[in-house]
């Protein structure tokens, strides 16, 4: 089974990093109106893990190749100065094996952790509508935000679903919204990642789910997102 455990700076104990304070106040960048669903509760995790990536992005600046351990040093940073939460750098290990598990449709992941069976049905289930509407070259920002919050509802309406399974769903379903948008209108590299070979696209934005639903916390997904971008963009031919 794979754990992930955070250090909250606050107190010294152990911490889930799921949904801090509303994010932007780092970059100067709010995420709460095109990615965003007001009816989903839980969206803050999105909208944290898009100030991630633009955080590493600036840090990052000119490197061109997948640098796992930089990517982690500002991202751990990040947490720091912004969240005031301190991460060690083993919160990120498993990293690479999460990124790995896309030709499985992340199901390995998605099975290792402690949830209901229905709960992991739902997140397989995500992951797949994600998959197939990216799939569609011919598809915009919209129709990827409109299946997700669809999905959304159905998770929200669904009345035998315990409230934590609903939250780990809903906040999965918060960062693939926002990842979406972030790959494809926000950052650059995205759309020429998605024009030149789509299924990596679609797994730049898939890794972060899967990140987010492991983890629980925006900061391990935004890494799962970044590395997975950077390793198919520079490292396979």
């Amino acid at each position: 089974m794979i754990l992930l455990v955070a250090a909250c700076k606050k107190t010294g104990t152990a911490k889930e990093m799921a949904d801090p304070s509303i994010p932007g106040t780092h970059t100067g960048i709010k995420w709460q109106k095109i990615p965003a669903n007001p009816m989903n509760k839980y969206d803050t995790m999105g909208q944290r893990h898009n100030d991630i990536l633009i955080y590493l992005r600036t840090r990052l600046k000119e490197i061109r190749h997948p640098d796992l351990q930089k990517i982690n040093q500002f991202a751990m940073e990040y947490a720091d100065s912004v969240m005031t939460v301190q991460l060690p750098g083993s919160f990120f290990s498993t990293v690479p094996e999460i990124v790995a598990d896309e030709p499985n449709g992340y199901a390995t992941v998605i099975n290792s952790i402690s949830y209901s069976s229905d709960v992991k049905t739902s997140l397989l289930e995500l992951i797949q509508l994600v998959q197939t509407v990216c799939a569609n070259k011919e598809a915009v920002y919209e129709d990827i935000k409109n299946a997700i919050i669809q999905f959304e509802n159905s998770i929200s309406d669904n009345q035998t679903l315990a409230p934590e399974g609903k939250r780990k769903i809903l906040e999965a379903a918060s960062v693939a919204r926002h990842s979406a948008y972030y790959w494809l209108e926000f950052d650059p590299r995205g759309k020429d990642l998605k024009d030149a070979r789509l299924l990596w696209w679609i797994a730049s934005i898939t890794s972060d789910i899967a990140g987010a639903i492991v983890s629980g916390s925006s900061v391990y997904a935004a890494d799962c997102s970044e590395y997975a971008f950077d390793l198919l963009t520079y490292s396979l031919p």
